[in-house]
């Protein structure tokens, strides 16, 4: 699945609009890394617990302000994505416990 970033980006290359993506970048393009690594990798390096193996990352994209700053907002895409299957989820749960006897 891909995102309408993603779409739109292809499309306008397509019209000759944008340059496109080189075989490399488009495999990732526009995410850097999987969802569920970006938010392991700050959930467990910064956020809510330390691990040593993760904190070190995010150090080192903090270098980086344009990395640290894309990084960032990947993980409060994706995290803001759970957010909102979690909320509708728990809202269909108390919906259903609402109509039991």
């Amino acid at each position: 699945m891909n995102s309408v970033e993603r779409l739109s980006h292809d499309k306008l290359a397509e019209e000759g609009l944008y340059p496109p993506l080189e075989a490399e970048e488009a495999k990732s393009f526009p995410d850097p890394e999987k969802p569920e690594q970006v938010i392991s990798t700050y959930f467990y390096g910064e956020h809510l617990h330390w691990d040593k193996d993760k904190a070190p990352l995010i150090v080192e994209r903090g270098q980086d302000p344009f990395n640290d700053g894309r990084f960032k907002l990947f993980f409060l895409q994706a995290a803001s994505g759970l957010a909102h299957f979690y909320i509708g989820y728990s809202l269909l749960v108390r919906a259903a416990l609402a109509r039991q006897p």
